[in-house]
């Protein structure tokens, strides 16, 4: 299994539209995958860090997918229109990390 994880970092001008990203995004990332090997997505609301603070980052989420090909093959199908998309949520590029999961 490999997991995408995507971080979209708090900055002075940033702005993330949670409801839009649950309601909109994520069905649509959700129908679009679907048959391109996904297996879930989680989405972690970052709230605050331990010391109390805001934190850092708006959101996480894990795309879980059957293999780093499949995820790939998913890129190459729909990532223009996943892309495009973002304008809708967010102006942050978010960081991708591609991981394996043991």
């Amino acid at each position: 299994m490999i997991r995408i994880t995507l971080l979209y970092r708090r900055t002075p001008d940033s702005h993330f539209d949670f409801e839009y990203y649950i309601d909109s995004h994520i069905s649509l990332s959700k129908r679009l995958l679907a048959d391109c090997g996904l297996l879930s997505i989680e989405v972690e609301k970052c709230n605050r860090n331990m010391d109390g603070n805001e934190s850092d980052l708006f959101c996480m989420s894990h795309i879980n997918f059957e293999s780093e090909d499949s995820f790939l093959r998913a890129l190459t199908i729909h990532g223009d229109e996943l892309k495009a998309d973002f304008a809708k949520y967010t102006n942050i590029e978010p960081e991708i990390y591609i991981c394996s999961v043991f």
